[in-house]
């Protein structure tokens, strides 16, 4: 599908000179892996070159695949590289919300903001204790923990707070596959409903003032 727009390889998402960005990253779309051989969080194609690959030639369509490959249920991407056999599943295990990707580090401002989307179940008030009974509901339980609150420290600064859309998932699970055609209604509803509210609130002035020094988000960023 994506041959049929033009797009095979990353050279074809080639950023126009103009975009003046940093060495390395000239491409208009990056996604992240976790590299199970080196225990590490992987964004390609901006890393390909440390596994001795091009990445203009690398496939835009293999590197999706890795990106969604939820451990147990998908299977991984074994790619072979000059430097061995590299494998790599879900960027979800390591990071499942890297918004920081794609902001500048040129100390210039902003030409446009960028927004995060973040399905994400509320905290169940009082907590509820869920049986986790088995080696198999042990390991989809830990799956599931790692794939839906990682990055939560970092999700709760107020700078990325501030430009995230929370969408609740209305107890639907990141490993639930079979979906009734309510919940699936119910999810879109959810979206809507989240996505307006925060436009409602977005202030581009404020967020300038309150987390851009100088181009350059404050504590992690």
């Amino acid at each position: 599908m994506l041959g049929e727009l033009g797009v095979r390889t990353f050279g074809d998402l080639r950023s126009p000179p103009a975009e003046a960005l940093p060495a390395g990253r000239g491409w208009r779309l990056v996604v992240t892996v976790s590299d199970l051989s080196r225990r590490r969080l992987v964004r390609l194609p901006w890393d390909l070159p440390e596994y001795g690959l091009d990445p203009d030639e690398f496939p835009v369509a293999r590197a999706v695949r890795a990106s969604a490959a939820i451990p147990f249920f998908f299977q991984p991407v074994r790619q072979a590289t000059p430097r061995g056999t590299a494998t790599w599943v879900d960027g979800g295990l390591l990071s499942n919300f890297p918004v920081g990707l794609f902001d500048r580090t040129d100390r210039l401002e902003p030409r446009w903001p960028t927004f995060g989307v973040r399905l994400s179940r509320p905290p169940e008030v009082p907590p509820v204790l869920h049986p986790v009974r088995g080696p198999v509901a042990l390991g989809l339980s830990a799956l599931d923990a790692l794939l839906t609150d990682q990055d939560s420290a970092y999700v709760g600064e107020p700078c990325t707070t501030v430009r995230t859309v929370v969408v609740p998932t209305t107890g639907v699970s990141v490993i639930d596959f079979d979906l009734s055609r309510a919940q699936a209604d119910e999810l879109w509803r959810s979206g809507q409903q989240s996505a307006r509210t925060f436009l409602t609130r977005w202030d581009l002035a404020a967020y300038l003032r309150d987390c851009r020094t100088n181009g350059l988000l404050p504590a992690r960023h």
